[in-house]
């Protein structure tokens, strides 16, 4: 799919306000390296202004086209800040399993630190 731009906002603005409707299924972005590139950029912004919710779905959608650890540990920390303890675990142990994969172990730590305070099982 596509994502077209729209007079009232960024192509991924589009796709976040699209997606946040209640009535449509979640859509799978077009999944190249830019367009996930330009979702992270837009959940940055998203949570920077304190609009969680549609943070994490850009966060959401730019780690499925791109599964990057930066961009799990920002989903995770997203979740973390709209108080979802369940979906921030899943989000922190992807982060814990791919840094010690990559050999990243200062992110490993930061992970481990985040599971721990959070409780995860």
């Amino acid at each position: 799919m596509a994502i077209e731009p729209s007079s009232t906002g960024t192509p991924v603005e589009s796709e976040v306000a699209a997606r946040s409707r209640p009535s449509q299924k979640p859509r799978k972005p077009d999944c190249s390296p830019e367009v996930a590139q330009k979702y992270f950029e837009q959940g940055r912004k998203l949570l920077t202004e304190g609009q969680l919710e549609p943070a994490c779905r850009a966060f959401d959608s730019s780690y499925r086209c791109e599964p990057a650890i930066g961009t799990a540990a920002n989903l995770g920390n997203c979740f973390e800040l709209l108080g979802d303890s369940t979906r921030a675990c899943q989000a922190w142990k992807r982060v814990l399993d791919t840094s010690r994969q990559a050999n990243q172990d200062l992110r490993a730590r930061v992970a481990e630190e985040r599971i721990r305070k959070l409780g995860c099982r």
